[in-house]
């Protein structure tokens, strides 16, 4: 909403470039999605166990340990959509496979959850519309 032309900067670098949106973010802009969020949420008094994850969902080893788990659970969350295609993610950088295996267990546990979101994705986009 208030920095079309410099974010429009970014998402051109991350595409030109195929690098990782949040890392062209705080290149370009000093700071990232992750980190600008969480300073919204500092703002509207969150409280850290929901601050921290979000903060550090691209790297949850960055997490304190307490709430690294969370962070590893929207990393995971995040990566599930992309594969996906859910909503409109501007970064070019694919997510393996393999980070999510080791997270959820198996490439059977990785299939499963993507074939039960494919059938909600319809009840997805209606909210995510609902929210434009």
């Amino acid at each position: 909403i208030y920095f079309h032309k410099e974010y429009r900067e970014v998402l051109e670098k991350s595409a030109a470039e195929q690098l990782p949106l949040q890392r062209v973010e705080e290149l370009l802009l000093g700071v990232d999605h992750g980190q600008l969020a969480a300073r919204i949420m500092e703002n509207w008094n969150f409280p850290d166990t929901i601050i921290l994850p979000v903060r550090h969902h691209h790297d949850p080893e960055k997490c304190p340990p307490d709430q690294r788990l969370d962070a590893r659970i929207v990393w995971a969350a995040n990566a599930l959509v992309r594969v996906l295609k859910i909503g409109a993610s501007a970064n070019p950088t694919p997510y393996g496979a393999g980070p999510l295996m080791e997270l959820l267990g198996s490439r059977d546990a990785v299939t499963n959850i993507l074939e039960r979101l494919k059938k909600q994705i319809p009840e997805m986009e209606t909210f995510l519309q609902l929210m434009q």
